[in-house]
């Protein structure tokens, strides 16, 4: 077990949790120093209990996330390729898993929300990135050489 490879089980950090709320398991929760939840818990960053909380988690990575791709816009704004391979090769996988994961009925609004962010930021990062280059001065037409018809030679 655990304590012949030198680990113990911090029952502070655990959680006991029963979706059906009974008393049995709140108990055991109580009598173990233990939280106790029915509602719903996240196991290694994945929710799984009623929709209600999942809905919740999603809503609260999604803060997350946009307080990260703000950060990031503010440290990158001279350079949108780094801008464009953070958001799409480093940000995208931290939810990734989560759609990968969770019934798509739960993820729709969540995917929506997603997708519009990442979208205005780097609708934000090309802007601020053509806003910072020089100005060309426009091109000269060069007028296209006519072809006359010559008369043939007997």
């Amino acid at each position: 077990g655990l304590k012949s490879r030198g680990m113990s089980l911090s029952y502070a950090k655990s959680v006991v949790y029963d979706p059906r709320n009974r008393p049995e398991a709140r108990d055991l929760a109580t009598n173990l120093n233990m939280r106790f939840k029915h509602e719903g818990v996240v196991i290694l960053g994945v929710p799984i209990g009623t929709d209600a909380f999942i809905k919740d988690c999603l809503k609260k990575h999604l803060l997350k996330i946009s307080k990260l791709i703000l950060e990031m816009c503010v440290l990158i704004q001279r350079d949108c390729q780094v801008g464009y391979r953070l958001t799409w090769q480093a940000m995208m996988k931290k939810s990734e898993y989560l759609v990968r994961v969770l019934d798509p009925g739960l993820t729709k609004e969540f995917c929506i929300a997603l997708d519009a962010l990442y979208l205005s930021a780097s609708c934000r990062q090309a802007w601020e990135d053509a806003a910072t280059l020089p100005k060309r001065r426009p091109r000269r037409r060069k007028k296209k050489k006519r072809m006359r018809h010559r008369p043939q030679q007997n």
